[in-house]
């Protein structure tokens, strides 16, 4: 049932109660008028009982004409107040028809007495005493029976009055507390969802125990926790797509900038490699020319020293002589080198060639070196030797002057002295040749510089600052590169970055 409903049954309990309170004040004051009535007649039985006792009174004292004619005429007075005369209640019939018997009775005695012998007239006379006197007895029995009817009618009511009110209260008092119960129970359920769902808990639903406004209100409110957890779960969706695309964004700001920031050092790269190679080709060319103009007359010289020694005999003079010719070949070696570097090729890359023999070759040359720095030399070269994509002499220069550079930065640390030289190959199509010596290294004020020409750590008369500009070109004309990295025990490596020559099948 609907708490509305329950609400109105409530309110109407007071009318319900006035209305059956009315209905048996309404029965009762029936029933009292009723009585009341018949009391009404009583009381005039009796009246009119009494005026037949004094009018018989005063006939038997008077015995007068005007007293006979009153008597005959309160006798059908009397007579008439008993043919109208009803009573409803038990007893009241039957002592109203003794009392018309003896009504009777009476006017026959009266008939008697009026026409009786003087001698049966005593005996009338006191029939119709006693005759009269039990007439006003049994008028006065009416009376008090009627008087006993409406007490006990107006007592049968007020029982009736304080039962309606005793059983309406026990129900309304036994209908609001059920009415109290099922509404506690209805908001606590319904609040304790509230509280659930102010937290955050939307996962349990209200429980819909009746079907009424509880019902419809807990159907409403799981209908809103589930219309809120679909738009929670859409809201995580969107929040979690959009740190997904937030994240792809990023991704593709760092992807894009790591692009950009490659090509930018990329260009940077090319720029600078244009700019070495402009200066490198001006360079080259001035080079070229000065070491040409100086190569004849250098030849010149040594032509005439040589002369001059084999003329002279052993002594001071020829031994000054030598030490002039050592002079001038490493001045022609110098000039050598400066020819190498400005002529040489723009490309080496179509070209290939066997990295053991090539390391064969160069280890011959540098063998009085090696001896004079007491340096072993380690080979690591893998089976099969992979052929690089550079020339022969191109490879067998830059292993040359590394081999050199090696030697001679070993002397400059205690021994043991070792270089050791490996070739591993990546894949197959890129391949390292490493040339590392455990010597002092190379300082780091002077990285950024040790690739340019004639750029030397060595004393004065002892290089010539070309052998690794040139290493580094014939390298990059080869389509490698030349690094230059520490080793974490001391000492330098050279690594020769070249592509894998493919074999022919």
């Amino acid at each position: 049932m609907l708490i509305r409903s329950q609400l109105r049954i409530a309110a109407l309990l007071p009318a319900l109660l006035a209305v059956l309170v009315g209905g048996v004040l309404w029965a009762s004051w029936n029933q009292i008028a009723r009585i009341r009535q018949g009391a009404d007649i009583a009381e005039q039985l009796g009246r009119e009982v009494s005026k037949m006792n004094i009018l018989t009174q005063e006939y038997l004292l008077h015995d007068s004409s005007g007293a006979s004619t009153q008597l005959r005429r309160q006798q059908i007075s009397l007579s008439s107040v008993l043919a109208g005369a009803r009573f409803s209640e038990p007893g009241g019939e039957q002592l109203l028809e003794t009392l018309r018997q003896d009504h009777e009775d009476n006017g026959r005695l009266l008939d008697l007495l009026l026409a009786a012998h003087p001698s049966a007239r005593e005996q009338a006379i006191g029939a119709l005493l006693v005759n009269v006197q039990g007439l006003g007895f049994k008028a006065q029995q009416l009376a008090d029976l009627q008087r006993a009817a409406m007490a006990r009618v107006r007592g049968a009511a007020n029982t009736r009055i304080i039962a309606v009110l005793v059983t309406l209260s026990l129900l309304s008092v036994l209908f609001l507390s059920l009415l109290s119960r099922r509404l506690n129970r209805g908001f606590e359920v319904l609040l304790e969802g509230l509280r659930r769902a102010a937290g955050g808990d939307l996962e349990q639903a209200i429980p819909v125990a009746d079907d009424n406004e509880f019902g419809t209100l807990s159907r409403s409110f799981n209908a809103m926790a589930e219309q809120l957890k679909k738009i929670e779960s859409a809201r995580a969706m969107a929040t979690e797509e959009l740190r997904t695309l937030n994240a792809e964004l990023e991704g593709k700001v760092v992807e894009r900038t790591a692009k950009l920031e490659a090509a930018h050092q990329a260009l940077e790269q090319s720029q600078a490699q244009m700019l070495r190679m402009e200066k490198l080709s001006a360079l080259g060319t001035l080079v070229g020319g000065v070491a040409h103009e100086v190569n004849n007359p250098l030849m010149g010289i040594l032509g005439y020293l040589e002369y001059a020694i084999g003329k002279l005999e052993e002594g001071r003079p020829r031994s000054m002589l030598e030490r002039a010719v050592g002079e001038v070949e490493r001045i022609a070696r110098i000039v050598k080198n400066m020819l190498v570097f400005s002529r040489m090729p723009l490309s080496v890359a179509d070209q290939s060639c066997d990295p053991a023999r090539v390391l064969a070759d160069t280890l011959v040359l540098i063998e009085g070196e090696r001896r004079q720095a007491d340096v072993l030399v380690d080979l690591r070269l893998p089976a099969p030797v992979p052929r690089l994509r550079c020339s022969h002499d191109a490879l067998q220069q830059v292993l040359l002057n590394l081999l050199f550079n090696a030697c001679h930065a070993c002397k400059q640390s205690p021994g043991p002295h070792c270089v050791s030289v490996t070739l591993e190959q990546f894949d197959n199509s890129r391949a390292v040749l490493r040339v590392a010596d455990n010597g002092p290294g190379v300082p780091d004020a002077i990285k950024a510089r040790i690739f340019d020409p004639f750029f030397t750590t060595k004393e004065t008369g002892s290089g010539t600052g070309l052998g690794l500009a040139v290493s580094r070109q014939l390298i990059d004309n080869a389509g490698g590169k030349l690094t230059l990295a520490d080793m974490l025990d001391g000492g330098a490596v050279f690594s020769i970055e070249l592509d894998v020559f493919p074999e022919e099948a």
